[in-house]
């Protein structure tokens, strides 16, 4: 859309992303052992059908693509806004820069699960630091292009490849007055260095204007999280998430509800794991006891 404003091309790649999405979804589904009218449920929305079923004027969808790393010519990832009125491509950098900034948020983010010793919380009050940082990062990469946009919205995000282990909802919100170098727009051939990749209105036809990717921004004490002023919600897929709304809606509802909150174990070191081994040793101990005294 850059070198065609208004021909429609971002809405046609979404396309192509959602097609590919469905396709893997199908086939999991199918190895998972899913009926055909499961099956059938799952197709590839256009971007006029993901605004009719799923968006409105408080909610936007944000679609993430990564390239295929280490082809120069396909490693361009990029970013897809849709509002209920349009819908707006970004250039992004390398799958293989996203991914790395990606696991590093992940690793900081876990790393509690990880260490122990004396020096346990220590370590944890290092990582969370550094997390701030590295997520700072992330955000900046990942939201710059559209920040202006998402301010009061909804935020649908259908994350591809190590985005998917990254909690979107405790990323810092995103610096909407940032300044930009333009050094994570470049276009492909016949595109301009510096210069990003236009959006398209949808609707209009008419080009949005040129956003670059902001600079990283200066350390700052205060962090908000995405979740503090968006609502946040994490899918395969539009096309995915619209499936599913329907599978629910043709659901008889619950008679009862239930609200769980847990604190996940994520490693076998982990102290509630021995603590729970030796219960379970106690318990059979007891049980043996019983059985040969009755």
């Amino acid at each position: 859309d850059g070198l065609e404003p208004g021909a429609g091309h971002a809405a046609e790649a979404l396309y192509v992303s959602e097609r590919a999405r469905a396709r893997n979804l199908l086939d999991l589904l199918a190895r998972a052992g899913a009926s055909g009218a499961e099956l059938g449920a799952v197709r590839p929305l256009r971007v006029g059908e993901i605004q009719r079923r799923l968006l409105d004027e408080n909610t936007v969808l944000l679609e993430y693509a990564l390239g295929i790393a280490g082809d120069p010519e396909t490693d361009r990832s990029f970013v897809w806004l849709v509002t209920s009125t349009g819908v707006e491509g970004h250039l992004l950098p390398k799958r293989v820069e996203i991914e790395a900034a990606a696991h590093r948020v992940y690793e900081l983010l876990t790393a509690r699960n990880r260490v122990s010793g004396p020096r346990r919380r220590e370590l944890i009050a290092q990582s969370d630091a550094k997390f701030q940082v590295e997520a700072r990062e992330l955000s900046r990469i990942l939201f710059s292009p559209v920040a202006a946009k998402l301010t009061g919205k909804r935020l649908l995000i259908a994350p591809q490849g190590a985005l998917q282990f990254v909690p979107f909802a405790a990323l810092p919100s995103p610096d909407v007055n940032g300044g930009g170098d333009g050094s994570t727009g470049r276009q492909g051939e016949g595109g301009t260095e510096g210069q990003k990749d236009r959006g398209t209105n949808y609707r209009s036809g008419a080009p949005s204007p040129l956003r670059p990717v902001a600079p990283s921004p200066r350390p700052s004490v205060s962090y908000t999280p995405l979740i503090a002023d968006h609502e946040v919600i994490v899918a395969p897929s539009a096309s995915a998430l619209a499936a599913i709304a329907r599978q629910t809606a043709l659901r008889r509802p619950a008679e009862r509800s239930v609200i769980v909150f847990a604190d996940p174990v994520f490693s076998a070191s982990d102290d509630r794991v021995r603590r729970a081994g030796r219960r379970g040793s106690s318990a059979r101990e007891v049980s043996e006891i019983r059985r040969e005294h009755s």
